[in-house]
């Protein structure tokens, strides 16, 4: 009987090791989520051409999961230096939380990596919808839903995710990157809309591969420094670990107020923008729109100063569109949505910032 345990603990660490061995090997692993069953379906192979050429020696690695306009499947694609590996999967739902669960356990079966980046390609939706999918059913992924996959991957891989990056239009809601924060270090993602295919990959890339040491907040600027100028209106980066000092600056100012204030807001002052019927208003545009009292406008000092200073590590606007200089990086719901109260209270901002409790003490002034 003992021998017998010896021999079946040594089978399984043999298993275990030989598993280990199959798996590809790392600095950096990118992975990419592409559910391009839509009118970007185009846009998919010159996507995975330029990563292909950024891979120029073994420090980087790259995987995708497409989903294009066809009934072919959904492709997956190991990428490396040398090779171009794909494999069919019989599935047409990519905007399932499933799939995308799926996918990362495949990664995590076939990588072993140092740093991982998780990048989503697609358009955006409502606040808390990404990765649009229009077959065989119009849907989109929900944040919370890929919120809580990610964190089931990083228990798996035993530590952070370095950099989410939202590659996805008007992704800059402070309450749909808080739904992520614990998922990674730092978050990336354009306050507004943004173009297709992009054509950061390939320069980005070889830069990571020659300097494996990199921060994810630095290959986060790498990209936008490679990104064309019709590509991008702006690009955010925010450090998720500010996050909790954040969710005591912004109680703090919301407890500032009387409870018989009644606060204007000049429309005028606001920046506010439309994305898939929603709409949202820059942060800080928000925040200094009202005339405070003395206690209020102290608070706000300290919450703004913060979302400017620590939260957002940079806001890298296009520099042929100067509109954009004035947006902060970051935006809010907007009160004036239908359904306010209700549509999003799921989400983790609204649970932990009890911003709802101030909404019904603002009027619009308009002059």
């Amino acid at each position: 009987m003992y021998k017998k345990s010896i021999i079946l603990i040594i089978l399984f660490f043999s298993v275990l090791y030989l598993s280990a061995q199959k798996r590809y090997k790392t600095e950096w692993l990118f992975i990419y989520y592409m559910p391009y069953d839509n009118n970007l379906s185009g846009h998919g192979d010159t996507i995975k051409n330029m990563l292909k050429k950024g891979l120029i020696n073994e420090n980087i690695m790259v995987t995708i999961q497409a989903d294009f306009a066809d009934t072919l499947g959904i492709k997956r694609y190991i990428l490396t230096k040398d090779t171009i590996i794909k494999n069919n999967i019989l599935n047409e739902n990519s905007a399932s939380t499933s799939t995308f669960k799926s996918y990362l356990t495949w990664v995590d079966d076939n990588f072993i990596s140092k740093n991982y980046c998780l990048i989503f390609l697609d358009h955006g939706g409502g606040l808390d919808e990404l990765c649009l999918d229009e077959n065989p059913d119009l849907k989109f992924l929900k944040i919370d839903s890929i919120n809580n996959v990610i964190l089931d991957f990083n228990k798996q891989i035993g530590k952070k995710i370095e950099l989410i990056f939202l590659q996805v239009c008007a992704k800059g809601s402070i309450e749909a990157v808080y739904e992520i924060k614990e998922c990674s270090n730092y978050t990336m993602f354009s306050q507004v809309v943004m173009g297709a295919p992009n054509f950061y990959y390939e320069k980005m890339l070889k830069y990571v591969a020659q300097n494996p040491n990199l921060q994810a907040c630095d290959i986060a600027e790498q990209i936008v420094i490679n990104e064309r100028e019709d590509m991008y209106n702006s690009y955010v980066c925010i450090d998720n670990n500010k996050f909790d000092s954040l969710k005591i600056h912004f109680n703090a100012f919301i407890r500032s107020f009387n409870n018989t204030d009644k606060i204007g807001l000049y429309e005028k002052s606001l920046i506010q923008y439309n994305y898939y019927d929603e709409f949202y208003w820059d942060i800080k545009s928000f925040l200094n729109s009202p005339e405070l009292n003395k206690n209020t406008e102290t608070k706000k000092e300290t919450l703004l100063n913060y979302i400017l200073n620590e939260l957002i590590i940079f806001n890298k606007t296009n520099p042929t569109y100067p509109i954009m200089d004035n947006y902060c990086g970051l935006s809010i719901f907007a009160f004036i949505n239908e359904n306010y109260n209700f549509k999003y209270s799921h989400l983790q901002f609204f649970k932990d910032i009890k911003i709802k409790k101030i909404q019904d003490k603002f009027y619009f002034i308009n002059k």
